[in-house]
Order: structure tokens, then sequence, then C-alpha cells
């Protein structure tokens, strides 16, 4: 098997239920950390360590996206994003022209301040701002600005709002989101020789639901952009099946681009090595391939395998790993995995009874 080392930042898959709702494709870092408290068990002379078991085991995961992302602040938070928010209308060059004496229209549909209409304004030379009131004529909404001069120019600043804008209210009471997070790293080639890439593989961490901390920095300085965060803890699921239900954070699986689970096959096994049958009375062959390495075996489907029959005359086999008794007699089944004859077969001794 050919080296390879895992580096640089990952692109995240988020979803809400069954719902894609992101992706976090400009991340300046992802982090997996793995955890768990160990418990002693001591005694005897001395009280020596006997042993120990582990409680209460910890997968967090944190993303740091280098763009701003209110999304991940409403996550954060346990809020929703609301089209259409408050903005601040703010003069720009000379400022807005009187048309008519003690007031000036406004261009925006003005919003409350403090459950009042009111804005701001000032001549351009001015240093301090007043406050106006702001009222509403023929549909149109004026900014008063008492003896204000037709054709004076001031400097307004007034709230209203922008149906264009995004908005969160940040609630007084946390209740951060569950999401569930793919995350997608690359694996990049190690060993010389071994392949003309560079990016080999990649390392896929499933993570089905990621509670989230309910803690978000924005730091802002004069050098520097606020990345945004998402930071959370896995919640553990029923993998389901079997008489008993094992639970699971996610799961990682590793992808070799190009590679064949059979390079990584060191020997096969039959799970039904001794078969006894009547004459043309089946069954069917179970092979299982063997990894090593701590990697699990695994059975695998029969159209892998090429079967062949020491004797014919006492037992066949076919294509698909059936085998049938023809006669009283022993015969050996031999499995072997099509395409790679330095793999040892497995073998099934087959008795056929009269």
């Amino acid at each position: 098997m050919s080296e390879r080392f895992l580096a640089n930042v990952g692109t995240a898959l988020i979803f809400k239920g069954d719902e894609f709702v992101a992706v976090a494709d400009t991340l300046t870092e992802n982090t997996f950390s793995f955890s768990a408290t160990p418990n002693e068990v001591r005694g005897g002379k001395s009280n020596p360590l006997l042993g120990r078991w582990f409680s209460d085991s910890t997968m967090n995961v944190t993303l740091t996206n280098a763009t701003f992302k209110l999304e991940y602040l409403a996550w954060t938070l346990g809020t929703t994003i609301e089209q259409g928010g408050t903005g601040i209308y703010e003069s720009t060059g000379d400022g807005e022209k009187v048309v008519t004496a003690g007031s000036i229209e406004l261009t925006q549909k003005p919003a409350a301040f403090n459950g009042t209409m009111i804005g701001w304004y000032k001549k351009p030379a001015d240093v301090a701002w007043s406050i106006g009131q702001i009222t509403t004529t023929a549909n149109k909404y004026y900014l008063g600005i008492p003896n204000s001069q037709v054709n004076e120019f001031y400097c307004v600043k007034y709230p209203y709002m922008d149906e264009n804008a995004r908005m969160i209210t940040i609630p007084a009471d946390f209740n951060p989101e569950e999401l569930h997070v793919v995350i997608l790293n690359d694996e990049y080639n190690a060993d010389a020789g071994s392949s003309s890439r560079s990016v080999v593989g990649r390392l896929i961490t499933d993570i089905p639901r990621l509670g989230l901390d309910p803690s978000q920095d924005l730091t802002l300085n004069a050098t520097s952009s606020a990345p945004t965060q998402l930071s959370g803890t896995a919640f553990r699921y029923n993998l389901g099946g079997g008489c008993t239900s094992e639970a699971a954070y996610g799961t990682m699986t590793e992808q070799v681009y190009d590679a064949k689970w059979q390079d990584n096959v060191i020997a096969l096994a039959a799970e039904n090595v001794d078969v006894s049958l009547a004459a043309n009375e089946t069954e069917t062959a179970v092979i299982r391939a063997v990894f090593g390495a701590g990697v699990a075996s695994k059975v695998y489907d029969n159209s892998y395998f090429t079967f062949t029959s020491s004797a014919d005359g006492t037992a066949t086999v076919d294509n698909k790993g059936v085998i049938k008794g023809v006669a009283a007699g022993t015969a050996y089944i031999s499995a072997q995995l099509t395409g790679y004859d330095k793999v040892a077969p497995a073998i099934i001794e087959v008795e056929v009874t009269a």
C-alpha cells in the first residue's frame, strides 16, 4: 500500500435534516478532536493498577471560515435569517439639497428608531448632529430641518427598511442548531514513483449529529479580517441492525483514487469450510476476504472469485459459487480471487453422501 499524507483544509457540506443548506469552501481550519476519561481499577498490596476503562467519550469539530457567513451566526445562536432588515441611510458627497424650506424629502422609506420616527442632520461644515422628526405627507417622507432654506445642503442619516438586506435577531436565550456535516479532506502522495498525481485520495468524515456550541467571536481590527466559525460536539446515533444497537458519532472513509480493494487482500477464507451434501443437493460458497493490518475482513459477492472443483465426478461448482453434489466421495472446492494468483485460495471440503 502506498504512503499518503493528510494536509490542507477541506470542504464541508452542511445539512439540516435532509436539506442541503451550505458549502464551506473557504476554510482556514478544520479540526477533529477525540477524547475520553480514563477510570482506573486498583487493588491489592501497594494498590497497583489492575486495569482501566474509559467513559465520557467526546468528538469535537471546528470549522473556521475565512469569509463572513451570517448563517454560521444564526445556527450558533439558534435563530433564523429574515429577508429584509434595517439599514442606515447616509448622505454622500455634498449631501441633500433643500427643495422646500424647513425639510428634506427622503429617498428611502424610513424605519423607527427606539420606537420613534427620527433622523439626524447637519450642514457639511458643522461637527454636531441635530435630531429631526420624520413626517409623512401623501406617501412621501420628510425629515424636518427647522430654519433650513431652499438650495442649502445638509448631511442626513436615518434608519430605513432595506428589503434586499438579511437580518437575524440575537436572542437572549441561545439554543444552537444541530447539523449534519460531511467534511472532505485531500490526501497527498508520499511515495516517489507510486503515482503521477499529487492528490491521490481523500478522507470523508461524516457526522450526522453535530450539536453546535453557543459561542462565536467576531474580532475586527484594522489589519485583518474576521473569520466565522462553527464548533460543536458530535452526538451519538444508532447504527441500527443486529441484535444489539451500536452507537457511533460518525464515520471516516478513506477514498484512494484508482485503488482496488483486491490489492489489500492477504488471504481468503471460506465461511462454510466443511460442506456435506447428498447427490443433487446444492450449497453456495461464502467467501471472506482477509485484509490484515487491523482491517476487518469482509464477505464479497462470488462474482469476484474463480471456482474450481478437484473432482467434478464427486461435486461440481459453477461461476456463482453454487456447489452441487454428484456422487459419493470427497472433493475440494477452490475459490481464487480473480486476477490475483498470489493470494492463496480458500478451500472448501465437500463430503457427498450416497
